[in-house]
């Protein structure tokens, strides 16, 4: 009997050691709390917001700014354009920008401008450029990447950044302090909403919130303009001559729906003016409120701007 006794100690206290073991080796439990502060810093931000990497997730971004709880402007980005919308006291003086790699459209007055980039080698390949401008800073400026943040927060899946504003670029611009809220998506940092407090020197102050939607339907002032935009079966034709009897004379021509104003716009930075006519002789001015309907070809004459003001 004392033998089975010590049997069943030995037992025991075996499997008291391995349990030690084994408590000893294996994996701890995971202790941490579901919402954690992570590391965050304001490039990480910016880089998560370039339309470049939403447009990975996203086929649309729609961009809300409301000052102290009043629409200031709307913008709507996709990847073939960026529309933006400022409204006004009436639909009269509303004003919206529709921006292409190939042309801007301006609504202005009840209706949109079409305007042809132009160099003064002639008729420019598009507005790449003041495109790419405007797609990179859609959603959040570059101006935010100065900020310093103060906090950082963690909730039911979303980030809590709190920032200050350089002082000095506030400065700049006679804002004594600005203060930001970011709230972001806290597996991608995309952005939520944008909550700013800026305080003026003299002591006045208001407040600015910025919303983003992805994949929301385009507003309806886009669908409507596209429409007409688009149109194929009531086109004219606009055909620009540049520089006309001299050796730098090119002609390029486009098509445009009837009823769309058509301007120009120098698109690179130089001492030349340019000024539009509708004649070879570059003696009767162009008047883009004119016909809208027609065929038209227009001329452009340069001249140094240096030497224009001479004059």
């Amino acid at each position: 009997m004392k033998k089975i006794v010590a049997l069943i100690l030995l037992v025991c206290m075996a499997l008291s050691l391995a349990a030690c073991a084994d408590n000893g080796t294996q994996t701890p439990k995971d202790t941490t709390p579901e919402n954690t502060t992570p590391e965050i810093t304001m490039q990480e931000i910016y880089d998560a917001n370039l339309p470049d990497n939403l447009f990975k997730h996203y086929n649309s971004i729609t961009i809300r700014d409301e000052i102290d709880g009043v629409l200031y402007s709307e913008k709507h980005l996709t990847k073939e354009y960026v529309y933006h919308y400022i409204p006004g006291a009436d639909e009269a003086s509303d004003w919206a920008e529709f921006t292409t790699e190939d042309a801007v459209y301006t609504y202005m007055s009840g209706g949109y401008v079409r305007y042809l980039p132009i160099t003064p080698d002639g008729l420019s390949d598009g507005f790449a450029g003041a495109f790419a401008e405007k797609y990179a800073s859609t959603v959040l400026s570059e101006d935010l990447l100065t900020d310093t943040i103060e906090s950082v927060s963690q909730k039911d899946g979303r980030i809590t950044v709190k920032s200050v504003a350089d002082k000095e670029a506030m400065a700049e611009l006679g804002v004594a302090s600005a203060k930001s809220e970011f709230t972001l998506d806290a597996k991608t940092y995309e952005l939520i909403s944008l909550k700013s407090d800026f305080t003026y020197e003299d002591g006045s102050a208001f407040g600015a919130v910025t919303t983003a939607a992805y994949d929301a339907e385009a507003p309806e002032k886009i669908d409507a303009f596209l429409k007409y935009a688009n149109q194929t079966d009531n086109l004219r034709s606009i055909t620009v001559v540049s520089n006309p009897g001299t050796e730098q004379e090119e002609s390029k021509s486009i098509q445009a729906p009837k009823g769309l104003i058509i301007g120009f716009e120098y698109v690179e930075d130089s001492t030349y003016h340019f000024e539009v006519y509708t004649d070879a002789a570059c003696t009767e001015d162009y008047d883009p409120y004119g016909d809208t309907d027609s065929d038209i070809t227009v001329y452009i004459k340069w001249t140094e701007q240096e030497q224009t003001e001479e004059q």
